[in-house]
């Protein structure tokens, strides 16, 4: 899972400029916003939670006689709003990906 996300996070690296040119067109947002904080927050937040995914406790013991193992249950469903297009996805998206949904 970790490496699929870091598949995702290397690729939308290569193509952050052509990301950038969209945005400007899609939301209307000036040239530098959208390179200085829409195209870069994905890349932050899939950085974080990579970094943050081996410190994960997937299950855990508690005394006398019980466990909670935290495992996916099904699809998920990612509903976004139109701000922010990209960081609400990778938010959304990175989670998701490295819990299994």
């Amino acid at each position: 899972r970790a490496e699929a996300l870091r598949a995702i996070r290397n690729e939308y690296s290569k193509r952050q400029k052509d990301v950038s040119e969209a945005l400007c067109i899609e939301l209307g947002c000036t040239r530098k916003f959208a390179e200085r904080v829409q195209s870069v927050a994905p890349l932050a937040h899939w950085d974080a939670l990579l970094e943050a995914l081996p410190r994960f406790i997937w299950e855990e013991e508690l005394p006398p006689n019980s466990t909670i193992v935290k495992e996916p249950v099904g699809v998920a469903a990612l509903i976004t709003p139109w701000n922010y297009p990209l960081n609400q996805i990778a938010l959304k998206l990175g989670p998701a990906l490295l819990s299994g949904c």
